[in-house]
């Protein structure tokens, strides 16, 4: 199940509007910077509070989406989630087995996106009219995109020098939850927004897990499976890994 070109790529959101108790949309908020990544395979999705003084907004998670398009309509998304921030998703309930097969379990996680005059400007909207997202896409990716799971606990999205990261090493593993989105240069995988819960014994990969930091990513490369629809390869993308 791989998406349609338009929506891969990286992803900034402008502004977010919910529907109030009488149902009209309220005010942009923006006071949640959003980083959501999406290959032709997975995706993972990073919002962290611009304050630092508050964590509310803070959300991330990772899985797979699809696309249904419906005549009249614009395309209507669903992103499905494998992994979690809070709360987390279950690894016992068959999601990763169902996604793998192609039928992933059922979301409420969806919203019509339309294109706007603006180049690589979409506008989402909830089939129930709660809420409005503008969304612009800041990197298409060129057709060069790498996507790959660790187990049922670790999924990575890169899309070009873009790459987004969820890890739930829940409860063996550190650090046991964290979420990470950033750019990628010659200096290696630099992190520019994080949600992580240190583990109980910090890790060479979970030191790294932090604003500013150069990502290693836990395990070593065997442990990561390629998933369909990827271009590049490890040693183009300079991926450093923590065996």
């Amino acid at each position: 199940m791989l998406v349609d070109e338009w929506l891969c790529g990286a992803w900034t959101r402008d502004w977010i509007r919910r529907a109030a108790a009488d149902g009209r949309l309220g005010a942009a908020d923006s006071s949640v910077s959003v980083r959501y990544v999406q290959t032709p395979r997975a995706f993972v999705d990073v919002r962290t509070p611009r304050s630092p003084h508050t964590t509310e907004g803070a959300m991330a998670f990772g899985g797979v989406a699809a696309v249904e398009q419906q005549a009249g309509s614009p395309p209507l998304v669903r992103w499905h989630a494998l992994l979690c921030f809070a709360p987390p998703c279950d690894a016992a309930d068959g999601r990763w087995e169902a996604a793998a097969a192609g039928a992933p379990l059922p979301t409420e996680d969806e919203g019509y996106f339309e294109r706007q005059a603006e180049a690589e400007v979409y506008l989402e909207r909830d089939p129930a009219g709660s809420l409005e997202e503008r969304w612009v896409r800041i990197e298409s990716g060129g057709g060069r995109f790498l996507s790959a799971r660790r187990g049922q606990r670790a999924l990575l999205a890169v899309a070009n020098d873009h790459f987004a990261v969820a890890i739930d090493g829940r409860p063996a593993e550190g650090p046991p939850v964290a979420y990470a989105a950033g750019r990628i240069s010659a200096a290696g995988w630099r992190v520019e927004a994080c949600l992580a819960v240190a583990g109980r014994e910090e890790s060479a990969a979970s030191r790294t897990w932090r604003e500013g930091a150069l990502l290693t990513l836990p395990g070593g490369v065997e442990e990561w499976q390629l998933l369909e629809g990827t271009t590049m390869s490890w040693e183009e993308l300079g991926a450093v890994f923590e065996k």
